[in-house]
């Protein structure tokens, strides 16, 4: 005759299908997130980590168990590492901390001890606002009010993609197929400190997602002065529509876009948010999104670091 089980292991049994029930649904929603994030889609996410979409539709539900195995190609396809992974929303890096903890990490530890006392008396570099970087989801206006800016300040304009292009002799589609997330942003890195290196002074368009990179995202920030262009989701999808993108035409694929670019933005808010300044393009034309930036890079010339 079975024994019955005493209370106490009940009710430990109870406590461990919780916490392992709540670990899948932190794990769920970790996973969407930086997916998110980077604007990928299951079906380009399951082509990056060889990992069927029914199976990542699974994880993301929070139904079931993973292998680690599994894991850890979902995390190379995001280009990031499993600790990320399995980051708690109080871990998880994002803005100003994980531009610091990139930043910090690179540096030798003979130099720490003054790296602390410079960060406790300024943040903020005058050699910053000799380049500007824009920031922002595509449709938000980074092209129209970067090339303005530049003819403004006299100084060249930089299509960061543009560059990345010619570099790889690719599209940027064809970049993402042929090397996948991490291949992209390796690339990216490398034109980045390129343009930095060729030129004291610019305006530069980035890519969207480059604020999902801490190693770029944090020379961006350390080199220039960064702002944030960012329009409502119905008007970045009515402009890339405008320039004539085929993949959104099709009426069946508009809900589909809409949708991606409001969880993109989403995903994306803290991270772009960490910028010297915002400007929403919405309700702006071209000529007066340039000239907030010139304005605030005319007030930041004079008060210096901040």
């Amino acid at each position: 005759m079975a024994t019955r089980p005493k209370p106490s292991s009940a009710l430990a049994r109870i406590d461990r299908r919780s916490h392992e029930q709540q670990l899948l649904q932190q794990l769920a929603a970790r996973i969407r997130f930086l997916r998110d994030q980077r604007g990928m889609s299951r079906m380009l996410f399951a082509e990056q980590s060889g990992v069927s979409v029914p199976h990542i539709a699974r994880l993301e539900a929070g139904q079931g168990n993973v292998s680690v195995l599994v894991l850890d190609r979902l995390a190379r396809a995001l280009g990031v590492t499993l600790d990320a992974v399995f980051a708690s929303p109080e871990e998880a890096e994002g803005g100003d901390r994980s531009l610091i903890i990139e930043f910090v990490r690179k540096q030798p530890l003979r130099d720490l001890p003054a790296l602390r006392r410079s960060l406790l008396h300024s943040l903020g570099e005058t050699s910053g606002l000799r380049r500007v970087a824009l920031l922002g989801l595509r449709g938000a206006g980074k092209s129209a009010v970067g090339e303005l800016l530049a003819r403004r300040l006299r100084i060249p304009f930089v299509e960061l993609d543009h560059e990345i292009a010619a570099e790889a002799g690719m599209d940027l589609d064809d970049i993402f197929a042929m090397y996948g997330q991490n291949g992209y942003r390796t690339l990216e890195r490398r034109v980045l400190e390129r343009v930095l290196i060729q030129q004291a002074e610019a305006v530069i368009a980035t890519g969207g997602g480059i604020v999902t990179d801490p190693s770029s995202y944090e020379l961006v920030m350390r080199t220039c002065y960064t702002v944030w262009i960012h329009a409502k989701p119905e008007i970045c999808f009515q402009r890339v529509r405008s320039q004539g993108d085929t993949r959104i035409a099709a009426p069946s694929l508009r809900r589909q876009a809409m949708d991606s670019i409001r969880r993109t933005m989403s995903a994306r808010t803290e991270l772009y948010a960490a910028a010297r300044l915002a400007v929403d393009t919405s309700a702006l034309s071209v000529e007066e999104g340039a000239e907030r930036i010139l304005k605030a890079l005319k007030a930041a010339r004079r008060t210096g670091p901040t």
